[in-house]
């Protein structure tokens, strides 16, 4: 176990920063470690105890209970998939974004099931002899063989679509229609009876042994029947809410329910009075509740993912869920801050881990962030929200209609004025951290604005769609600078070494050394964004023809694409950190980063002396060289790509002074990393053996 998590430690390294290129001046790309997280729309435990979840964006298995997650959709890994149960013989049934889809190999290949009588479908049920059905959008269907064919179920005459299909322990039907009544079916969907009138539309069930089954509406409370539903009571709600998004039960009857205006749950007396148990989960927006074998309880979020109850503390089981989609990249202080729409995700450790941050906001969609210089953060989309310690979020739009900003891009300034370009307001300003706000918006032809940007000289550039703008004073008003542009509905902006960077709709990107007086094309081709680092400047463009990442080291006169290595050319964004490097956000696939590192040795340089690592690349072995400043207890362990350890050593003693160990022979070409443990203390180097 400790080796594992060893290799789990240091794995990310290899991926971020140690990794090198075999030739001079040559770029390679890695796959990043992307925000783990998301969505969750279903949750199930098969047969052999795996853990499958259905997000927005594929289908992932756990085989150690959530600790770890990988991605079995295949080719419709960026599907949302609304539901997901196996079979007794071990076939996973999946709803990949509204088409029924099987796989018979653990989810490494999945076969589409042909569409019957049916143009949508919200529910998978299996039962114990392995029939499935279906809840469609005009009644149940059932299947005996895996889904070759189905048999249309009749639940009345007046019913031909479903709210909800559950199943009881016992095997028996339940099922919630539109008109608000609950129906019994207990020979597999033949025959139904009718059992009650609700208030409202049920949208789950949950059973408490073969008797006890609890209903609940979205707005219209609780309902609970003692006898298998043939009769029925309202119970009370949670307090503050008004109906149930899930309800489960565990094998001790405690009742949880995960409330439709957030927040989840517990009840030990059958549902007559209620105990908050959301403690400490990052998103109270629970959809998911479920309970595995061991009665364990793991709760799937809106925008946290999967978190699961220990004790009184919800734990994130997110490793390995990829269900992020990144609207923006942004590097500051040597932070890495991720806008996405499951609110704003933080790296302090050069993107190998990162932490959500979503706790306060209401709507988590995030397009913008900035920091002031006392290190409050300012993150914005509809709503506009400020932290003092990243963690906790406040509302601050209420200076804006209907508290509805839709900030576009945030700017704080060294004084702490913070400015914000929006899509409905135009450019508006703070002096008070959101208290009141200032229009800025003389000489501006419309207030849809895209950004807002400042240069060095303290001028401030926006755009509308129309034209592009340039102030020196807010106060004073904007002038149009449109002078050379092809197309002056400008998309984005960079401010550049000595130079200004426009990218428009459909013209390409233009420069400016002059402050924005004149423009002139840079380069024929549909930025998405543009960074920079000193006189390099990178491009994103998303095209499927000429896409890629775009790279200029002479501050925009010559480019190259550099996408060779990229899982895509539609890239959605690119990203420089300082001291780290490039990042690209690839659509439909996530971070990956780029290294320019040269041959040559690596070394590291620490308290208690000097560690490096020679020839690098090597071919049949290498010398590790320590130069100790004391006696030391040296050892080693070395990792492959994967996080797997391929080596290691036993424990040595070694006197101060320099000693050389030889390591690599037998090792497959490929990239290593080398753990060196001094005194307890581990430092980290890089090695690449070639053929």
């Amino acid at each position: 176990m400790k080796n594992k998590k060893f290799a789990k430690q240091f794995l990310s390294s290899v991926i971020l920063i140690l990794l090198s290129t075999y030739v001079s001046h040559a770029q390679n790309w890695y796959e990043a470690n992307n925000p783990f997280g998301g969505n969750v729309l279903a949750m199930h435990e098969t047969n052999d105890g795996a853990l499958l979840c259905g997000t927005t964006r594929g289908l992932f298995k756990s085989t150690d209970n959530g600790e770890n997650w990988e991605a079995i959709s295949g080719e419709y890994e960026n599907l949302p998939v609304l539901d997901v149960k196996s079979t007794p013989s071990g076939m996973y049934i999946s709803l990949f974004s509204y088409f029924l889809r099987r796989s018979y190999d653990e989810g490494l290949n999945w076969e589409t099931i042909p569409a019957q009588d049916w143009t949508s479908l919200s529910d998978i049920v299996v039962n114990d002899a392995g029939l499935i059905f279906l809840n469609t959008n005009n009644s149940v269907w059932r299947s005996s063989d895996n889904g070759d064919t189905w048999t249309q179920l009749t639940v009345d005459v007046n019913v031909n679509s479903l709210r909800k299909l559950e199943i009881s322990p016992d095997g028996e039907l339940f099922a919630g229609t539109y008109n608000k009544k609950i129906y019994r079916s207990g020979d597999n969907g033949d025959t139904w009876i009718e059992l009650f009138s609700t208030d409202g539309d049920i949208i789950t069930f949950g059973f408490d042994g073969d008797n006890t089954v609890y209903a609940g509406t979205l707005f219209l409370g609780l309902y609970k029947s003692s006898d298998n539903g043939d009769n029925w009571s309202t119970i009370p709600s949670p307090p503050g809410a008004d109906g149930a998004l899930d309800i489960i039960t565990n094998s001790s009857g405690d009742v949880y329910v995960a409330a439709f205006e957030d927040d989840v749950f517990k009840s030990l007396d059958g549902g007559m009075s209620w105990e908050d148990i959301t403690f400490n989960l990052i998103d109270p927006s629970v959809r998911i509740l479920f309970l595995n074998s061991d009665d364990e309880l793991f709760a799937g979020t809106m925008a946290a993912g999967v978190n699961m109850l220990e004790g009184s503390s919800w734990d994130p089981k997110n490793q390995g869920i990829n269900a992020i989609f990144i609207e923006r990249f942004i590097s500051i202080e040597g932070d890495i801050y991720a806008c996405t729409d499951y609110g704003v995700f933080i790296s302090e450790d050069n993107g190998q881990s990162w932490q959500q941050s979503l706790k306060g906001m209401v709507d988590t969609e995030i397009l913008a962030l900035a920091k002031a210089p006392n290190g409050d953060l300012y993150a914005g989309g509809e709503m506009l929200y400020f932290s003092e310690d990243g963690i906790n979020w406040n509302n601050i739009s209420q200076g804006f209609p209907d508290e509805e900003v839709y900030a576009t891009d945030i700017l704080v300034e060294p004084d702490g004025r913070v400015i914000l370009a929006t899509d409905e307001y135009g450019i508006r300003f703070t002096e008070n951290q959101g208290q009141t706000w200032t229009n800025a918006n003389t000489g501006l032809e419309d207030v849809t604005m895209a950004f807002i940007r400042q240069s060095p000289e303290g001028y401030f550039f926006t755009a509308d769609g129309y034209n592009l703008y340039r102030s020196n004073d807010l106060s004073g008003g904007w002038e149009i600078i449109n002078d050379g542009l092809a197309d002056t509905d400008i998309t984005e902006f960079t401010v550049g070494n000595a130079a200004l960077f426009a990218i428009t709709y459909s013209d390409g990107l233009f420069k400016s050394t002059n402050n924005g007086d004149s423009w002139a094309l840079a380069i024929d081709e549909d930025f998405r964004n543009v960074a920079v680092n000193g006189n390099e400047v990178y491009g994103s463009s998303g095209s499927v023809s000429t896409g890629g990442v775009y790279y200029s080291d002479d501050n925009g006169v010559n480019w190259s694409n550099i996408a060779d290595g990229l899982p895509s050319v539609q890239i959605e964004e690119v990203g420089y950190v300082q001291d780290l490097g490039l990042f690209a956000n690839v659509d439909d696939f996530g971070l990956y980063t780029l290294d320019f590192s040269v041959n040559g040795i690596d070394e590291l340089v620490f308290n208690e002396g000097r560690l490096k690592g020679y020839p690098n690349p090597f071919m049949e072995s290498a010398t590790l060289e320590l130069e100790l400043d004391e006696n030391s207890k040296v050892s080693y362990t070395i990792l492959n790509m994967h996080g797997q350890i391929v080596d290691h050593s036993y424990l040595l003693n070694l006197a101060k002074g320099t000693h050389n160990i030889r390591l690599g022979k037998g090792l497959l070409p490929g990239i290593y990393l080398v753990a060196v443990d001094i005194n307890n203390s581990t430092r980290t180097i890089r090695l690449i053996k070639t053929q």
